[in-house]
Protein backbone atom coordinates (compact mmCIF):
# COMPACT_ATOMS: atom_id res chain seq x y z
CA UNK A 1 0.00 0.00 0.00
CA UNK A 2 1.71 3.81 -0.86
CA UNK A 3 1.77 6.48 1.57
CA UNK A 4 -1.25 8.60 0.01
CA UNK A 5 -3.09 5.22 0.11
CA UNK A 6 -2.80 5.33 3.56
CA UNK A 7 -2.99 8.23 4.59
CA UNK A 8 -6.71 9.01 2.17
CA UNK A 9 -7.56 6.01 4.30
CA UNK A 10 -7.28 7.34 7.47
CA UNK A 11 -9.68 10.31 8.14
CA UNK A 12 -12.64 7.85 7.01
CA UNK A 13 -11.83 5.66 9.37
CA UNK A 14 -11.93 8.24 12.03
CA UNK A 15 -15.70 9.39 10.60
CA UNK A 16 -17.27 6.05 10.62
CA UNK A 17 -17.69 5.96 14.42
CA UNK A 18 -18.87 9.45 14.60
CA UNK A 19 -21.36 8.90 11.44
CA UNK A 20 -22.91 5.59 13.44
CA UNK A 21 -23.18 7.39 17.13
CA UNK A 22 -25.42 10.19 14.63
CA UNK A 23 -27.43 7.93 13.05
CA UNK A 24 -27.96 5.86 16.49
CA UNK A 25 -28.98 9.62 18.02
CA UNK A 26 -31.13 10.34 15.23
CA UNK A 27 -33.34 7.27 15.12
CA UNK A 28 -33.83 7.81 19.33
CA UNK A 29 -35.28 11.01 18.42
CA UNK A 30 -37.42 9.50 15.78
CA UNK A 31 -38.86 6.84 18.01
CA UNK A 32 -39.19 9.02 20.78
CA UNK A 33 -41.62 11.40 18.76
CA UNK A 34 -43.06 8.85 17.36
CA UNK A 35 -43.83 6.92 20.42
CA UNK A 36 -45.11 10.92 21.64
CA UNK A 37 -47.72 11.30 18.67
CA UNK A 38 -49.31 8.05 19.28
CA UNK A 39 -48.92 7.20 22.88
CA UNK A 40 -52.38 5.19 22.97
CA UNK A 41 -52.18 3.55 19.92
CA UNK A 42 -50.93 0.11 19.55
CA UNK A 43 -51.25 -0.98 15.66
CA UNK A 44 -53.44 0.48 12.61
CA UNK A 45 -56.31 -1.93 13.33
CA UNK A 46 -57.41 -0.05 16.39
CA UNK A 47 -57.28 3.15 14.59
CA UNK A 48 -59.63 1.79 12.43
CA UNK A 49 -61.97 0.12 14.71
CA UNK A 50 -62.38 3.61 16.06
CA UNK A 51 -63.18 5.91 13.40
CA UNK A 52 -66.08 5.19 11.73
CA UNK A 53 -67.42 5.11 8.25
CA UNK A 54 -69.09 7.98 9.14
CA UNK A 55 -66.55 9.66 10.86
CA UNK A 56 -64.89 9.40 7.75
CA UNK A 57 -68.19 11.04 5.51
CA UNK A 58 -67.82 14.11 8.12
CA UNK A 59 -63.68 14.97 6.99
CA UNK A 60 -64.65 14.27 2.93
CA UNK A 61 -67.48 17.12 3.94
CA UNK A 62 -65.25 18.98 6.39
CA UNK A 63 -62.62 19.79 3.19
CA UNK A 64 -64.86 20.13 0.59
CA UNK A 65 -65.24 23.99 0.08
CA UNK A 66 -67.99 24.97 -2.78
CA UNK A 67 -69.14 28.01 -1.15
CA UNK A 68 -67.78 30.28 -3.89
CA UNK A 69 -70.26 28.21 -6.31
CA UNK A 70 -73.03 29.83 -7.80
CA UNK A 71 -74.16 27.82 -10.84
CA UNK A 72 -75.12 24.33 -10.40
CA UNK A 73 -77.78 21.00 -10.43
CA UNK A 74 -79.96 20.00 -7.67
CA UNK A 75 -81.29 16.72 -7.62
CA UNK A 76 -83.36 15.50 -4.87
CA UNK A 77 -83.08 11.78 -3.23
CA UNK A 78 -83.81 9.42 -0.68
CA UNK A 79 -82.43 5.70 -0.58
CA UNK A 80 -84.29 3.37 -2.72
CA UNK A 81 -83.19 6.02 -5.76
CA UNK A 82 -79.76 5.69 -5.17
CA UNK A 83 -79.10 3.73 -8.03
CA UNK A 84 -80.86 6.24 -10.59
CA UNK A 85 -79.14 9.29 -8.75
CA UNK A 86 -75.67 7.60 -8.81
CA UNK A 87 -76.09 7.20 -12.29
CA UNK A 88 -77.16 10.14 -13.45
CA UNK A 89 -74.20 11.80 -12.04
CA UNK A 90 -72.13 9.71 -14.29
CA UNK A 91 -74.39 10.19 -17.68
CA UNK A 92 -73.77 13.59 -16.68
CA UNK A 93 -70.57 13.52 -16.94
CA UNK A 94 -70.55 11.20 -19.63
CA UNK A 95 -72.14 14.02 -21.28
CA UNK A 96 -69.48 17.02 -20.24
CA UNK A 97 -71.09 18.49 -17.42
CA UNK A 98 -68.45 20.05 -14.73
CA UNK A 99 -70.55 21.62 -12.64
CA UNK A 100 -71.45 20.84 -9.04
CA UNK A 101 -74.25 18.54 -7.67
CA UNK A 102 -76.26 19.26 -4.82
CA UNK A 103 -78.52 16.28 -3.52
CA UNK A 104 -81.00 17.07 -1.11
CA UNK A 105 -82.60 14.95 1.08
CA UNK A 106 -84.73 15.22 3.97
CA UNK A 107 -84.45 14.49 7.54
CA UNK A 108 -81.87 11.86 7.28
CA UNK A 109 -83.45 10.16 4.57
CA UNK A 110 -80.19 8.83 3.05
CA UNK A 111 -78.28 5.91 4.78
CA UNK A 112 -74.48 6.05 5.20
CA UNK A 113 -74.18 3.46 2.40
CA UNK A 114 -75.87 5.70 0.03
CA UNK A 115 -73.52 8.78 1.15
CA UNK A 116 -70.47 6.64 0.73
CA UNK A 117 -71.52 5.42 -2.57
CA UNK A 118 -72.46 9.17 -4.20
CA UNK A 119 -68.91 10.47 -2.24
CA UNK A 120 -66.91 7.91 -4.23
CA UNK A 121 -69.03 8.06 -7.46
CA UNK A 122 -68.12 11.86 -7.62
CA UNK A 123 -65.89 14.34 -6.04
CA UNK A 124 -67.36 17.50 -7.30
CA UNK A 125 -70.81 16.35 -5.46
CA UNK A 126 -72.41 18.39 -2.31
CA UNK A 127 -75.08 15.96 -0.12
CA UNK A 128 -77.90 18.51 2.13
CA UNK A 129 -80.08 17.71 4.64
CA UNK A 130 -82.62 20.75 3.87
CA UNK A 131 -85.38 19.58 6.51
CA UNK A 132 -82.90 19.41 9.26
CA UNK A 133 -81.61 22.42 8.06
CA UNK A 134 -84.94 24.20 7.74
CA UNK A 135 -86.18 23.28 11.65
CA UNK A 136 -83.01 24.10 12.87
CA UNK A 137 -83.53 27.78 11.92
CA UNK A 138 -87.05 27.53 12.73
CA UNK A 139 -88.95 27.77 9.18
CA UNK A 140 -90.26 24.42 9.28
CA UNK A 141 -91.95 22.40 12.13
CA UNK A 142 -91.05 19.23 13.06
CA UNK A 143 -94.57 17.91 12.90
CA UNK A 144 -94.05 18.85 9.45
CA UNK A 145 -90.79 17.38 8.58
CA UNK A 146 -92.85 14.26 7.07
CA UNK A 147 -94.46 15.78 4.50
CA UNK A 148 -91.92 17.17 2.60
CA UNK A 149 -90.19 13.59 2.29
CA UNK A 150 -91.62 13.67 -1.24
CA UNK A 151 -92.05 15.46 -4.44
CA UNK A 152 -92.84 18.29 -2.15
CA UNK A 153 -88.77 18.46 -1.51
CA UNK A 154 -87.82 20.29 -4.70
CA UNK A 155 -89.52 23.72 -4.32
CA UNK A 156 -87.52 23.99 -0.44
CA UNK A 157 -84.37 22.88 -1.66
CA UNK A 158 -84.68 25.26 -4.55
CA UNK A 159 -85.12 27.99 -1.43
CA UNK A 160 -82.52 26.64 0.65
CA UNK A 161 -79.40 26.49 -1.85
CA UNK A 162 -76.68 28.80 -1.75
CA UNK A 163 -76.62 28.55 -5.57
CA UNK A 164 -77.88 31.36 -7.62
CA UNK A 165 -78.54 29.59 -10.94
CA UNK A 166 -79.93 26.43 -10.55
CA UNK A 167 -81.16 23.53 -12.58
CA UNK A 168 -83.65 20.93 -11.11
CA UNK A 169 -83.11 18.22 -12.19
CA UNK A 170 -85.22 14.19 -11.53
CA UNK A 171 -83.36 11.46 -9.84
CA UNK A 172 -84.88 9.04 -13.01
CA UNK A 173 -84.08 11.20 -15.19
CA UNK A 174 -82.58 10.32 -18.84
CA UNK A 175 -80.85 13.02 -20.51
CA UNK A 176 -79.57 12.99 -24.18
CA UNK A 177 -77.83 16.42 -23.85
CA UNK A 178 -75.82 18.37 -21.35
CA UNK A 179 -78.25 20.50 -19.52
CA UNK A 180 -76.07 23.63 -19.35
CA UNK A 181 -76.45 23.97 -22.56
CA UNK A 182 -79.76 25.54 -21.18
CA UNK A 183 -78.00 28.36 -19.85
CA UNK A 184 -77.75 29.52 -23.54
CA UNK A 185 -81.28 28.90 -24.59
CA UNK A 186 -82.71 32.59 -25.60
CA UNK A 187 -85.67 32.12 -23.32
CA UNK A 188 -83.35 31.53 -20.02
CA UNK A 189 -81.38 34.76 -21.10
CA UNK A 190 -84.60 36.88 -21.20
CA UNK A 191 -86.15 35.55 -17.77
CA UNK A 192 -83.81 33.61 -16.12
CA UNK A 193 -86.19 30.65 -16.22
CA UNK A 194 -87.05 27.67 -18.20
CA UNK A 195 -90.32 25.91 -17.77
CA UNK A 196 -91.36 22.87 -19.80
CA UNK A 197 -95.23 21.79 -20.21
CA UNK A 198 -97.12 19.08 -18.99
CA UNK A 199 -99.73 16.64 -20.86
CA UNK A 200 -102.94 17.84 -21.62
CA UNK A 201 -105.29 16.37 -19.55
CA UNK A 202 -108.73 16.85 -19.51
CA UNK A 203 -109.92 16.34 -16.12
CA UNK A 204 -111.55 18.38 -13.50
CA UNK A 205 -108.69 17.91 -11.06
CA UNK A 206 -105.54 20.20 -9.69
CA UNK A 207 -105.58 23.52 -11.64
CA UNK A 208 -108.81 22.11 -13.16
CA UNK A 209 -111.00 21.13 -10.09
CA UNK A 210 -113.94 23.27 -8.88
CA UNK A 211 -114.51 23.49 -5.34
CA UNK A 212 -116.38 26.66 -2.87
CA UNK A 213 -114.63 29.44 -2.08
CA UNK A 214 -115.83 32.95 -1.04
CA UNK A 215 -118.93 31.60 -1.39
CA UNK A 216 -118.25 30.94 -4.62
CA UNK A 217 -117.97 27.86 -6.57
CA UNK A 218 -114.65 28.11 -8.85
CA UNK A 219 -111.90 26.34 -10.52
CA UNK A 220 -108.76 25.70 -8.02
CA UNK A 221 -106.67 28.37 -10.48
CA UNK A 222 -109.12 31.01 -10.36
CA UNK A 223 -109.65 30.50 -6.86
CA UNK A 224 -105.38 30.44 -6.03
CA UNK A 225 -105.45 33.90 -7.86
CA UNK A 226 -108.36 35.49 -6.23
CA UNK A 227 -107.52 34.13 -2.90
CA UNK A 228 -103.56 34.56 -2.83
CA UNK A 229 -101.94 36.72 0.28
CA UNK A 230 -100.87 39.64 -2.14
CA UNK A 231 -100.78 42.05 0.24
CA UNK A 232 -97.74 39.87 2.95
CA UNK A 233 -95.55 40.69 -0.48
CA UNK A 234 -96.57 44.29 -1.24
CA UNK A 235 -98.45 42.79 -4.44
CA UNK A 236 -101.73 43.27 -6.03
CA UNK A 237 -104.00 40.68 -8.26
CA UNK A 238 -102.63 41.28 -11.63
CA UNK A 239 -102.92 38.13 -14.08
CA UNK A 240 -100.93 38.35 -16.73
CA UNK A 241 -102.40 37.91 -20.26
CA UNK A 242 -99.97 34.60 -20.74
CA UNK A 243 -101.53 33.20 -17.82
CA UNK A 244 -105.27 33.81 -19.04
CA UNK A 245 -104.23 32.19 -22.60
CA UNK A 246 -102.80 28.87 -20.54
CA UNK A 247 -105.06 25.69 -20.74
CA UNK A 248 -105.75 24.89 -17.79
CA UNK A 249 -107.06 29.04 -17.22
CA UNK A 250 -109.84 28.08 -19.35
CA UNK A 251 -110.78 24.79 -18.23
CA UNK A 252 -109.34 22.59 -21.20
CA UNK A 253 -106.51 20.96 -19.24
CA UNK A 254 -105.84 19.83 -15.35
CA UNK A 255 -101.84 20.37 -15.48
CA UNK A 256 -99.28 23.00 -16.97
CA UNK A 257 -95.79 22.80 -16.26
CA UNK A 258 -93.47 19.55 -16.00
CA UNK A 259 -91.01 19.69 -12.94
CA UNK A 260 -88.74 17.39 -14.12
CA UNK A 261 -86.33 20.29 -15.14
CA UNK A 262 -86.50 23.60 -14.08
CA UNK A 263 -84.16 26.66 -14.63
CA UNK A 264 -84.20 29.47 -12.71
CA UNK A 265 -81.62 32.16 -11.69
CA UNK A 266 -82.91 33.02 -8.11
CA UNK A 267 -81.42 36.49 -8.92
CA UNK A 268 -83.63 37.71 -10.97
CA UNK A 269 -86.12 36.94 -8.99
CA UNK A 270 -85.78 36.92 -5.50
CA UNK A 271 -89.50 37.92 -4.46
CA UNK A 272 -90.78 35.05 -6.82
CA UNK A 273 -88.69 32.55 -4.80
CA UNK A 274 -90.19 33.77 -1.55
CA UNK A 275 -93.58 33.39 -3.07
CA UNK A 276 -92.27 30.01 -3.86
CA UNK A 277 -91.75 29.30 -0.23
CA UNK A 278 -95.12 30.21 0.68
CA UNK A 279 -96.92 28.20 -2.03
CA UNK A 280 -94.71 25.52 -0.60
CA UNK A 281 -95.31 25.85 3.33
CA UNK A 282 -98.61 27.07 3.92
CA UNK A 283 -101.33 27.09 0.46
CA UNK A 284 -100.81 23.68 -0.92
CA UNK A 285 -102.45 22.86 2.52
CA UNK A 286 -104.96 25.29 1.91
CA UNK A 287 -105.62 24.22 -1.60
CA UNK A 288 -105.10 21.24 -3.73
CA UNK A 289 -104.16 22.75 -6.74
CA UNK A 290 -100.99 21.08 -8.06
CA UNK A 291 -100.03 17.28 -8.28
CA UNK A 292 -96.81 17.39 -6.23
CA UNK A 293 -94.76 20.49 -6.26
CA UNK A 294 -94.90 20.91 -10.22
CA UNK A 295 -97.16 23.86 -10.68
CA UNK A 296 -95.62 25.83 -8.05
CA UNK A 297 -92.60 27.31 -9.88
CA UNK A 298 -93.97 29.38 -12.91
CA UNK A 299 -97.14 30.19 -10.15
CA UNK A 300 -94.61 31.56 -8.13
CA UNK A 301 -93.48 33.94 -10.69
CA UNK A 302 -96.98 34.55 -12.12
CA UNK A 303 -98.17 35.78 -8.76
CA UNK A 304 -95.26 37.69 -8.04
CA UNK A 305 -95.66 39.42 -10.90
CA UNK A 306 -92.10 38.42 -12.61
CA UNK A 307 -91.82 37.14 -16.21
CA UNK A 308 -90.71 33.76 -16.82
CA UNK A 309 -90.60 31.53 -20.24
CA UNK A 310 -91.94 28.09 -21.12
CA UNK A 311 -90.64 25.74 -24.10
CA UNK A 312 -91.97 26.40 -27.45
CA UNK A 313 -92.69 23.06 -27.40
CA UNK A 314 -95.35 20.53 -26.19
CA UNK A 315 -94.34 17.79 -23.91
CA UNK A 316 -93.83 14.34 -25.99
CA UNK A 317 -94.04 10.97 -24.43
CA UNK A 318 -92.00 7.38 -24.93
CA UNK A 319 -93.41 4.58 -26.02
CA UNK A 320 -94.28 1.59 -23.91
CA UNK A 321 -93.93 -1.72 -24.81
CA UNK A 322 -96.55 -2.72 -27.54
CA UNK A 323 -97.87 0.92 -28.13
CA UNK A 324 -95.80 1.02 -31.84
CA UNK A 325 -97.65 -2.69 -32.58
CA UNK A 326 -101.38 -1.62 -31.14
CA UNK A 327 -101.16 2.50 -31.45
CA UNK A 328 -98.55 3.65 -33.64
CA UNK A 329 -100.06 7.24 -32.96
CA UNK A 330 -100.52 7.53 -29.63
CA UNK A 331 -97.92 7.08 -27.15
CA UNK A 332 -98.49 6.19 -23.59
CA UNK A 333 -95.50 6.16 -21.73
CA UNK A 334 -92.74 8.70 -19.77
CA UNK A 335 -92.83 12.20 -20.36
CA UNK A 336 -90.22 13.28 -22.08
CA UNK A 337 -88.94 17.20 -23.56
CA UNK A 338 -87.40 18.67 -26.26
CA UNK A 339 -84.64 20.86 -26.29
CA UNK A 340 -86.56 24.32 -25.67
CA UNK A 341 -85.39 26.39 -29.06
CA UNK A 342 -87.87 27.13 -31.28
CA UNK A 343 -85.28 26.16 -34.64
CA UNK A 344 -84.36 23.12 -32.65
CA UNK A 345 -86.23 19.96 -34.82
CA UNK A 346 -86.58 16.56 -33.44
CA UNK A 347 -83.77 17.11 -30.53
CA UNK A 348 -85.08 15.34 -27.71
CA UNK A 349 -83.62 16.40 -24.44
CA UNK A 350 -84.69 13.90 -21.97
CA UNK A 351 -87.34 11.38 -20.76
CA UNK A 352 -88.66 11.02 -17.33
CA UNK A 353 -89.24 7.46 -16.53
CA UNK A 354 -87.74 5.76 -13.34
CA UNK A 355 -89.36 2.49 -14.62
CA UNK A 356 -87.42 2.36 -17.72
CA UNK A 357 -84.16 1.73 -15.65
CA UNK A 358 -84.82 1.79 -12.25
CA UNK A 359 -83.14 -1.81 -10.77
CA UNK A 360 -86.00 -1.10 -7.59
CA UNK A 361 -88.93 -2.24 -8.26
CA UNK A 362 -91.87 0.43 -6.13
CA UNK A 363 -88.81 1.83 -3.64
CA UNK A 364 -87.96 -1.51 -2.11
CA UNK A 365 -84.36 -1.80 -2.03
CA UNK A 366 -84.64 -5.45 -1.40
CA UNK A 367 -86.49 -6.02 -4.60
CA UNK A 368 -83.64 -6.90 -6.91
CA UNK A 369 -82.91 -10.47 -6.27
CA UNK A 370 -81.35 -11.50 -9.72
CA UNK A 371 -79.22 -8.18 -11.02
CA UNK A 372 -78.14 -10.17 -14.64
CA UNK A 373 -82.21 -10.99 -14.77
CA UNK A 374 -83.35 -7.47 -13.66
CA UNK A 375 -80.80 -5.93 -16.54
CA UNK A 376 -82.24 -8.54 -18.99
CA UNK A 377 -85.59 -7.29 -18.07
CA UNK A 378 -85.37 -3.55 -18.58
CA UNK A 379 -82.83 -3.49 -21.54
CA UNK A 380 -85.91 -5.56 -23.22
CA UNK A 381 -88.10 -2.62 -22.54
CA UNK A 382 -86.54 -0.06 -23.70
CA UNK A 383 -88.49 2.27 -25.92
CA UNK A 384 -87.67 3.53 -29.74
CA UNK A 385 -90.35 6.05 -29.88
CA UNK A 386 -91.48 9.09 -28.87
CA UNK A 387 -94.67 11.13 -29.64
CA UNK A 388 -94.16 13.81 -32.44
CA UNK A 389 -92.87 16.88 -31.98
CA UNK A 390 -95.81 19.81 -32.25
CA UNK A 391 -96.64 22.43 -29.84
CA UNK A 392 -99.14 22.79 -27.31
CA UNK A 393 -102.59 22.49 -27.88
CA UNK A 394 -106.13 21.38 -26.49
CA UNK A 395 -106.57 17.69 -25.64
CA UNK A 396 -108.13 15.67 -28.26
CA UNK A 397 -110.22 13.31 -26.40
CA UNK A 398 -111.52 12.73 -22.61
CA UNK A 399 -109.00 10.26 -20.78
CA UNK A 400 -110.19 7.72 -18.23
CA UNK A 401 -114.33 7.75 -19.53
CA UNK A 402 -115.37 4.52 -19.70
CA UNK A 403 -118.15 6.44 -22.23
CA UNK A 404 -115.91 8.21 -24.49
CA UNK A 405 -116.29 7.08 -27.96
CA UNK A 406 -112.62 7.30 -28.64
CA UNK A 407 -111.92 4.54 -26.22
CA UNK A 408 -110.82 4.32 -22.43
CA UNK A 409 -107.06 5.51 -22.98
CA UNK A 410 -104.98 6.22 -19.51
CA UNK A 411 -104.23 9.94 -18.94
CA UNK A 412 -100.56 9.24 -19.90
CA UNK A 413 -101.69 8.27 -22.97
CA UNK A 414 -101.11 11.12 -25.74
CA UNK A 415 -104.02 10.63 -28.03
CA UNK A 416 -103.20 10.90 -31.48
CA UNK A 417 -100.34 12.61 -31.50
CA UNK A 418 -98.39 10.55 -33.52
CA UNK A 419 -94.98 9.42 -33.05
CA UNK A 420 -91.21 9.38 -34.60
CA UNK A 421 -88.08 7.33 -33.92
CA UNK A 422 -85.29 8.24 -31.49
CA UNK A 423 -82.04 8.60 -32.37
CA UNK A 424 -80.20 5.11 -31.99
CA UNK A 425 -77.31 7.11 -29.89
CA UNK A 426 -80.22 8.05 -27.47
CA UNK A 427 -81.60 4.35 -27.31
CA UNK A 428 -77.78 3.28 -26.42
CA UNK A 429 -77.90 6.07 -23.65
CA UNK A 430 -80.40 4.60 -22.09
CA UNK A 431 -79.05 1.14 -22.39
CA UNK A 432 -75.79 2.20 -20.92
CA UNK A 433 -77.90 4.07 -17.93
CA UNK A 434 -79.27 0.61 -17.42
CA UNK A 435 -76.01 -0.90 -16.91
CA UNK A 436 -74.90 1.71 -14.73
CA UNK A 437 -78.09 1.34 -12.66
CA UNK A 438 -77.66 -2.11 -12.42
CA UNK A 439 -74.15 -1.99 -11.10
CA UNK A 440 -74.80 0.71 -8.36
CA UNK A 441 -78.12 -1.34 -7.02
CA UNK A 442 -75.92 -4.34 -6.27
CA UNK A 443 -73.00 -2.15 -4.74
CA UNK A 444 -75.87 -0.48 -2.59
CA UNK A 445 -77.56 -3.78 -1.44
CA UNK A 446 -74.23 -4.93 -0.52
CA UNK A 447 -72.94 -2.02 1.49
CA UNK A 448 -76.47 -1.88 3.50
CA UNK A 449 -76.59 -5.43 4.24
CA UNK A 450 -72.58 -5.10 5.83
CA UNK A 451 -73.95 -2.14 7.64
CA UNK A 452 -76.50 -3.82 9.45
CA UNK A 453 -74.53 -6.61 10.05
CA UNK A 454 -71.91 -4.13 11.63
CA UNK A 455 -75.09 -2.29 13.37
CA UNK A 456 -75.75 -5.67 14.70
CA UNK A 457 -72.53 -6.51 16.00
CA UNK A 458 -72.45 -3.17 17.64
CA UNK A 459 -75.43 -3.41 19.60
CA UNK A 460 -74.34 -6.60 20.81
CA UNK A 461 -70.72 -5.62 21.93
CA UNK A 462 -72.78 -2.76 23.44
CA UNK A 463 -74.66 -4.59 25.72
CA UNK A 464 -71.68 -7.76 26.28
CA UNK A 465 -69.69 -4.04 27.57
CA UNK A 466 -72.91 -3.07 29.68
CA UNK A 467 -73.33 -6.48 31.45
CA UNK A 468 -69.19 -6.15 32.54
CA UNK A 469 -69.60 -2.85 33.28
CA UNK A 470 -67.21 -1.31 30.25
CA UNK A 471 -68.26 1.87 28.87
CA UNK A 472 -67.99 1.72 24.82
CA UNK A 473 -65.67 4.14 23.37
CA UNK A 474 -67.97 6.02 20.74
CA UNK A 475 -66.03 9.25 20.67
CA UNK A 476 -65.74 9.05 16.63
CA UNK A 477 -68.11 6.63 15.88
CA UNK A 478 -71.42 8.98 16.68
CA UNK A 479 -73.69 9.77 13.44
CA UNK A 480 -72.57 13.03 12.66
CA UNK A 481 -74.35 13.31 9.38
CA UNK A 482 -77.60 13.08 10.08
CA UNK A 483 -80.71 12.36 12.64
CA UNK A 484 -81.84 9.47 11.70
CA UNK A 485 -78.65 7.45 10.05
CA UNK A 486 -77.74 3.37 10.34
CA UNK A 487 -74.27 2.80 12.32
CA UNK A 488 -71.71 2.90 9.65
CA UNK A 489 -69.74 -0.78 9.13
CA UNK A 490 -66.28 -1.05 11.04
CA UNK A 491 -63.73 -3.54 10.61
CA UNK A 492 -64.21 -6.24 12.82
Amino acid sequence: MSRHGTERSLPRSRAMPLMMMCIVCLFVVYIYVLNSSIAAMKDGSDVYRTISQDQWIYQVERYKDFSSIRRGIIVCVFDAMIPMAASLVLELRALGNTELIQMYHCNGELSAASYRILYMIDAHLEIVDVCKDFVASGRLSTSKVSDFRSFWLKPLALVHTRLVEVILLDADDLLFHDPSQLWQVPGYKKTGTIFFFDREVAKAEYLNSRSIHRFQRMQNLHALIETFDYARFGLVKQPSEYLQSTLAWNGHSAHEQDSSIVVINKAIAPLAIDVLLHLVLVTRYQLEFSYGDKELFWLAFELAHVPYSFSPWANTAAAMPGDMAQHPDTICGGLAQWMPLADAKSVLLHINGGYIFNPYIDHDVHSMQDAAGRTHQLLAAIPSHVSRQRKRSKPLTTPEDKANPDGYWPQECLYKRGSEAMRPQDVASIQRRVHSAVRIASLHQRELALDKKSDTARRQRRLGNADNGAQEDTTFGSCTWSANCNSPRAAS
